[in-house]
């Protein structure tokens, strides 16, 4: 079975990174798990989230998030081996 998790997660710049909106010292993102506990095989990937720049910055990014995770199509779809699980339905 393929289990997904998130953590948040903060990158703590070495420098003040700019965009065509703002400076930035830091950039909080998340991490997501995908783990196979048949053969122990683990993978880590990045959301990347940029907060008032992204068109994913909405309030409830992380229940999303929870959503994605747990939903059984794209856990199924990962441990078939295809290469892409599609998009990620939203809900409005």
């Amino acid at each position: 079975m393929v289990t997904a998790e998130w953590a948040p997660y903060r990158l703590d710049f070495r420098f003040t990174a700019r965009t065509s909106r703002e400076s930035m010292t830091y950039k909080d993102t998340y991490l997501v798990r995908l783990r196979d506990t048949d053969t122990g095989r683990e993978a880590v990937g990045e959301c990347a989230l940029f907060r008032g720049l992204s068109a994913d910055d909405v309030p409830d990014y992380e229940q999303r998030l929870s959503a994605a995770c747990s939903r059984r199509r794209v856990v199924d779809t990962l441990r078939s081996g295809e290469r892409d699980a599609g998009p990620v339905p939203r809900g409005r």
